[in-house]
């Protein structure tokens, strides 16, 4: 990334900013550069023409949700809607890719009554369950002391 190169990737399509850096105040100037990851070929391509606008109008787009509140809250509360069987799937004791399908489609039982959502959302709300329940995971799944 040499003279002051900084990527961003959300693959495929990565975006390097070009930014140098000068010894005045008027603050930073940066360049975009949109690349695309080839799925044919092991390397990144240069976004040309067509597919170089339509980069910036989705990355416009993304800006102006991301300045909205109400847009922001809104994209966010469809993202999880969309995740929500996925949340569901994952926080089930299935382990078989057959019986997460099912239980996705709601053909198998939640084990999660009221009191146990409850509990569970308690534990993810406040900042110090949070806390603890993440050094636990990480304890039982890394092995950490």
């Amino acid at each position: 990334m040499g003279s002051g190169g900084v990527a961003i990737a959300a693959l495929p399509t990565v975006i390097c900013l070009k930014v140098p850096f000068s010894d005045g105040l008027g603050g930073a100037i940066f360049t975009e550069l949109p690349y695309y990851q080839c799925y044919t070929k092991k390397e990144t391509c240069l976004l040309e023409g067509d597919e170089k606008k339509s980069f910036f109008s989705e990355l416009a787009m993304m800006n102006d949700i991301i300045r909205s509140d109400g847009s922001l809250q809104a994209f966010f509360d469809e993202f999880c809607s969309k995740e929500a069987r996925n949340v569901k799937v994952t926080m089930s004791p299935y382990s078989n890719r057959i019986l997460k399908a099912l239980c996705r489609r709601n053909l198998l039982p939640s084990f999660f009554n009221e009191k146990r959502k409850l509990d569970f959302l308690n534990k993810i709300r406040c900042e110090a369950h949070l806390d603890v329940l993440i050094n636990c995971l990480k304890n039982n799944i890394y092995g950490y002391n």
